[in-house]
C-alpha cells in the first residue's frame, strides 16, 4: 500500500536515519524531506529517484511546511509526519538567558511543529494518518543550563496531548529517543559543556567513552514503525521514551536491512524477551476510580468502532513489546533516559597518572599563529620547562614508520578537523611518562586540548594541569603570521583554505575549553600581537603568581 510522509530535520542523525529506514522498507513509501543541507537532501533524492522530494529551507519559515505540504499531496496523500527538527542550543542558566535565542530555539523546537500539525492534520484525518512527534527526556528531567531545550520539549509533549484532546479523530505521539549518537551528542562534549556542570558534562563523555550511545538506527526504526503502523488508542495523544541497554547490536527485528548489518545474538527476526524499555506518561491526573471508568468507556468505544476502523498492530501490547527492544543474553535492559541525568556503564575510576603535586602541566592555548610556539621555546630555554607540542607529536607520529595511526593523522591535518582524542592523549601520556622517567616535572602542553572531551580525559587520566595560558590575537595578524611562515615551512596546513578551516575549528571548539576553565580560576588571557619579549614577560609573571618558577 503506498503511503506518504512528511519529515522535518532529514539531512542527518536520528532524522537521516529514518528517512533510509522509511525508503528501504517498502518501495511502495514515498518521502518528502525538509533538511537546511541542499547536499544531502540532493543525495537522498539521487539514491531513491522520484519516491523522494525534497524541500531545502529553515523550518521556522511558514513557506517551507507549505511547500512540502503541497508535495506531498502530489503524491496522492499524506499517511505521516515524523517532526524531528530540533536544536539544543543555547545551552545556559536561564539567569543569563538571552531571550532573541529561547525565542529561536522555540520557533525551531515548538512553534514550527505547530505550523506543521496545523496544515497537515486535515489531511492525516483522511487518511487515518499518524503524527510522530520526537521529544526528550529533557522534556520531563531538568539538565543543567537546558532550560530551553527542556521547557521546548515539554511544550511539544502537551502540544500532542492537546491535539488529540481536541480531536478524537487525530492520531499523535510523542516519543524521546534516548542519549543517541549524533552530532548533537558532539556538540554537548566539545561545544557546550562549558555551560553544564563538570559532573553533567563528564557523564556524557564517558556515555561516549564507553559506547553507551544509541546508534540512530534504533529510535529511528520505532519512529518509522510508528509512522507506518500506528499504535492504539491506549498510547494516543502520550509521550513516551525508549529504553535501551548498554549494547549497541540491539535493534527492533522487522528493520532487516540493519539486522544484517550486524552480528546477530539469536534467530533474525525473532523477538527476544526483554524486560520494557518504555516509561509512558498518563495524559490527564486521575484517581483510581476515574481511571477505571476511562477504561471501561475506552473499552466500549473500541468495540463500537470495531467495525468501522481495523485495529492497529501496533495496539499497547506490540508497542511495549516492541519498545523492550532486544536484549542480548542476560544482559539487563537500562533505561538511558530516567528522572535523573544519565548513567554511563560503570567503569572503575583509576585517577590520573601522575599527582599534580608531583608533575605541573600548564595548557597552552590560542588560535593558530598567536605566538604559542614562540613562547614556549622561550621558557624552556629560560625556565626549564619540556615543551610538548600537540601539533609536533602528531607529525611525527604520521610518519613514524609502521604507526597505524599515519594515514588517519595525514588526513586530519590537510582538512583542519581534529585529530580523535584517543591518538593525541597517548602519545602525549607517552610524551610524559618519558619525561618523568628523566626527572623532568614542569610541561607546556601546546595547542591541546582543543575539545572539552580532551580536557577532561586528559585531567582524568595523565595528569591535573595547573591552569591555561590563553593567547588572544586578532584573526588577521594570525592568518599573516601563517602565510609568511608557509613560504618556508613546507607545512600542508599553512595554507589559505586549511587555515580559515582551523580558525572555525578553534572557535567552535577549543574556546568552549577556554570558558569552561576561565570559570574555575584556571585561565591567564595575554594580548600576543604585541612584541615578543613584551609578551614573554607577561608570561613570566603570570608563572610566578601560580607558583609555578
Amino acid at each position: 500500500m503506498t503511503q506518504t510522509m512528511i519529515l522535518t530535520g532529514a539531512s542527518r542523525g536520528i532524522g537521516a536515519a529514518v528517512a533510509e529506514i522509511y525508503l528501504a522498507k517498502s518501495p511502495s513509501h514515498n518521502l518528502v524531506a525538509i533538511a537546511r543541507s541542499e547536499s544531502a537532501l540532493n543525495a537522498l533524492k539521487e539514491k531513491y529517484g522520484d519516491r523522494v522530494k525534497t524541500v531545502a529551507g529553515d523550518i521556522t519559515d511558514e513557506k517551507i511546511v507549505s511547500e512540502a505540504v503541497e508535495k506531498a499531496l502530489e503524491f496522492g496523500s499524506i499517511d505521516s509526519v515524523v517532526a524531528n527538527a530540533g536544536v539544543l542550543d543555547p545551552v545556559d542558566t536561564v539567569a543569563k538567558a538571552d531571550i532573541a535565542k529561547w525565542k529561536n530555539l522555540f520557533d525551531i523546537n515548538f512553534f514550527s511543529v505547530v505550523d506543521l500539525a496545523t496544515k497537515t492534520l486535515p489531511h492525516l484525518k483522511k487518511s487515518n494518518g499518524r503524527f510522530v512527534a520526537v521529544s526528550s527526556g529533557a522534556s520531563t528531567s531538568s539538565y543543567y543550563g537546558w532550560g530551553a531545550y527542556g521547557a521546548s520539549k515539554s511544550a511539544l509533549n502537551h502540544l500532542i496531548q492537546t491535539l488529540v484532546a481536541e480531536d478524537k479523530e487525530v492520531n499523535a505521539i510523542s516519543i524521546a529517543p534516548g542519549v543517541v549518537d549524533t552530532n548533537m551528542q558532539e556538540d554537548i562534549r566539545n561545544k557546550f559543556g562549558a555551560n553544564m556542570t563538570p559532573e553533567s558534562l563528564q557523564k556524557f563523555i564517558d556515555l561516549h567513552k564507553n559506547k553507551g550511545l544509541l546508534p540512530a538506527e534504533v529510535p529511528a526504526s520505532l519512529l518509522v514503525n510508528l509512522a507506518v503502523k500506528g499504535w492504539g488508542s491506549d498510547l494516543n495523544g502520550g509521550y513516551y521514551r525508549i529504553g535501551q541497554d548498554a549494547l549497541k547490536e540491539t535493534f527492533f527485528t522487522d528493520v532487516h536491512q540493519i539486522a544484517q548489518n550486524r552480528q546477530s545474538k539469536g534467530p533474525r527476526g525473532q523477538l527476544l524477551k526483554a524486560p520494557i524499555g518504555l516509561r509512558a506518561y498518563s495524559k490527564f491526573p486521575s484517581s483510581d476510580k476515574k481511571k477505571s471508568e476511562d477504561k471501561s468507556n475506552q473499552n466500549s468505544n473500541d468495540q463500537k468502532n470495531s467495525k468501522e476502523q481495523k485495529k492497529s498492530p501496533f495496539s499497547k501490547g506490540y508497542v511495549l513489546g516492541a519498545l523492550g527492544i532486544l536484549a542480548v543474553g542476560s544482559t539487563v535492559l537500562a533505561s538511558v533516559y530516567t528522572k535523573h541525568e544519565p548513567k554511563s556503564a560503570p567503569e572503575p575510576k583509576k585517577g590520573p597518572a601522575f599527582s599534580d603535586k608531583d608533575v605541573s602541566v600548564v595548557f597552552v592555548l590560542g588560535g593558530p599563529g598567536s605566538g604559542k610556539g614562540t613562547q614556549c621555546g622561550k621558557l624552556v630555554n629560560e625556565k626549564g620547562f619540556v615543551h610538548l607540542s600537540a601539533g609536533d607529536l602528531l607529525r611525527a607520529e604520521q610518519v613514524r614508520e609502521g604507526s597505524s595511526d599515519g594515514a588517519l593523522i595525514a588526513q586530519c591535518i590537510k582538512e583542519g578537523t581534529i585529530v580523535p582524542q584517543e591518538v593525541t592523549v597517548r602519545l602525549l601520556r607517552n610524551a610524559v611518562a618519558d619525561n618523568v622517567a628523566k626527572g623532568k616535572n614542569k610541561f607546556l602542553v601546546d595547542g591541546f586540548p582543543r575539545k572539552m572531551d580532551q580536557a577532561l580525559t586528559f585531567e582524568d587520566e595523565i595528569v591535573k594541569s595547573a591552569f591555561t595560558l590563553f593567547f588572544e590575537c586578532p584573526e588577521q595578524v594570525m592568518l599573516d603570521r601563517l602565510l609568511e611562515r608557509g613560504k618556508t615551512s613546507g607545512r600542508a596546513d599553512d595554507n589559505i583554505e586549511s587555515i580559515k578551516k582551523r580558525f572555525r575549528t578553534f572557535i567552535e571548539t577549543s574556546m568552549p575549553v577556554v570558558d569552561y576553565f576561565d570559570k574555575q580560576g584556571k585561565v591567564v588571557k595575554l594580548r600576543c600581537d604585541e612584541p615578543v619579549d613584551t609578551v614573554g614577560n607577561r608570561v613570566k609573571e603570570a608563572l610566578v603568581k601560580r607558583g609555578i618558577n
